[in-house]
């Protein structure tokens, strides 16, 4: 019924018949906050359903070229108590929903799955131990890299259903927060193998946000509902992430432009040679018509990761 009203909401139809889209779940599809271990009672019948509205349209899994890249890698350790947290590959709603795809020469987007192969976090019986747990799985994990080392992209773009920063509290945490020891080892795994032009994506706090990991100089946009509705949003402080922009409760929506660098990128010297950019601009709604209110420039030249305290390469410009 959920996915019926939206698909008949008018707004949203005109939209959606002029814009293509890909889609990707996150757990109110199942259950709120969901993992593994209490939800393989309806997991079939909402992956069935989600396939049928949003997920038939996007693009297939990525192969395993197993000719390249070898034998799948070895599991994680079995968590306490030995249970192994994979769906079983027998049941009707499980397979890989993890895609990628490209658009022009300078955007290309990994899409994760952070539920379906994700690790129950502890408050909810899975391992206390960081490094048991794990939010994406051997396989997609070993594709992601794969992919990192093989695009020609100029941007990439790691797109989480969940928030990648530690700072954006949540009173339940099931974010990359609670799995650091993973996600960690990825950006250190990027800045190791020189990998530049990566930007993160991501949703699920309800409110929207832009974010700086400046061990690694990844810059994070996450995204909300068009209204921010009222939960609470907590910066926790951090010498290492900082928040670079909070929606608070308001009407709001994002658009993010690639630019081949044909053009000037703002706040950026005429004489200086230009290179690849992305400008990110926040709208807000202002008596019902939506007005710019921050853009956030990253430039690829200045978009290479090191595991080290980088400089801030962000410029921002206020237009009201």
């Amino acid at each position: 019924m959920a996915y019926a009203q939206i698909w008949n909401d008018g707004a949203f139809t005109r939209l959606f018949s002029k814009v293509p889209f890909y889609g990707t779940y996150d757990d109110h599809e199942l259950l709120n906050d969901w993992s593994l271990a209490d939800s393989h009672d309806r997991f079939d019948q909402a992956m069935a359903f989600f396939d049928e509205f949003v997920g038939g349209k996007n693009p297939p899994p990525p192969a395993w070229e197993a000719g390249r890249m070898g034998a799948l890698p070895p599991p994680l350790p079995l968590p306490e108590g030995g249970q192994r947290f994979d769906l079983d590959a027998s049941r009707t709603g499980a397979r890989p929903r993890y895609f990628h795809f490209n658009r022009g020469a300078h955007a290309s987007f990994f899409v994760l799955d952070t539920r379906q192969y994700a690790s129950s976090p502890p408050r909810q019986g899975g391992p206390s131990e960081p490094h048991l747990r794990t939010k994406l799985g051997a396989v997609q994990l070993a594709l992601l890299k794969d992919w990192l080392l093989t695009s020609r992209s100029t941007f990439k773009f790691l797109c989480s259903s969940t928030a990648w920063t530690s700072t954006a509290f949540k009173f339940v945490q099931d974010g990359w927060a609670a799995y650091t020891h993973e996600r960690d080892a990825l950006f250190d795994f990027i800045a190791e193998h020189n990998v530049t032009g990566v930007v993160l994506l991501s949703a699920d706090l309800h409110w929207a946000g832009a974010f700086h990991l400046k061990q690694w100089n990844l810059h994070e946009v996450t995204v909300s509902p068009v209204q921010s509705f009222g939960l609470p949003y907590v910066i926790t402080p951090s010498h290492t992430e900082s928040n670079d922009y909070s929606s608070g409760w308001r009407m709001h929506f994002g658009q993010i432009e690639v630019h081949s660098g044909s053009t000037l990128a703002r706040g950026q010297d005429e004489a200086a040679p230009t290179s690849p950019w992305i400008n990110i601009t926040v709208y807000r709604y202002q008596y019902g018509e939506p007005k710019p209110h921050r853009s956030i420039v990253l430039r690829a030249s200045d978009m290479t990761h090191r595991a080290v305290n980088s400089s801030f390469a962000v410029h921002f410009a206020h237009d009201n």
